[in-house]
């Protein structure tokens, strides 16, 4: 015999479901709790149930829904890293004896369990300049804080680094790809 609580728990469960289903079909909240009553009957729901209690039905069964999906997409990939472990150990032996090819898958098994363990350094991208890989020099970086250091000044004292004054002037210039006017 089952008991009360698992029973609850299995009425719980079906109305959450039912509930769940009407929002998805575009169904307002007002709209589930008349279906729930002609559907349940007004004794089966709790006392006081109405459209908030709707709502939070609707979000306890997605949250359950969501961690469900969380609990699958972890053994996913705990089983997807015991066959990149498989893979490598079958690998390992030609690998650290020189073959260039098990080197080689060896280190794109290497790669792919940094993916998906997060691990990865994600790319710096420049979206100024279409996306590229950002490549600025140490030397490059100084000239832009420079310039920088020179459109600061004329806009705080009016002067360039030498002194003159740039009043009623325009200063442009580029920092890191990036320009950059004053005045």
């Amino acid at each position: 015999m089952a008991s009360k609580s698992s029973g609850v728990r299995l009425w719980t469960a079906e109305r959450r479901a039912y509930v769940l289903e009407r929002r998805k079909a575009g169904d307002r909240f007002d709209k589930i709790v008349q279906g729930a009553i002609e559907e349940f009957g007004l004794g089966k729901l709790p006392r006081g149930w109405d459209s908030r209690y709707a709502y939070k039905d609707v979000m306890r069964e997605m949250k359950r829904m969501q961690d469900l999906r969380d609990e699958d997409v972890v053994a996913i990939r705990e089983m997807e890293l015991q066959r990149l472990d498989e893979m490598q150990a079958g690998l390992w032996d030609m690998a650290i004896k020189g073959d260039g090819a098990a080197v080689e898958h060896v280190l794109n098994i290497m790669k792919m369990r940094a993916k998906y363990l997060g691990l990865e350094v994600p790319a710096k991208v420049d979206i100024t300049s279409g996306g590229g890989a950002i490549g600025i020099s140490d030397d490059q970086r100084l000239r832009g804080l420079a310039a920088l250091f020179t459109v600061v000044r004329a806009k705080m004292f009016g002067e360039d680094a030498e002194g003159n004054s740039l009043v009623d002037a325009t200063e442009r210039t580029t920092v890191a790809g990036v320009l950059v006017e004053s005045g």
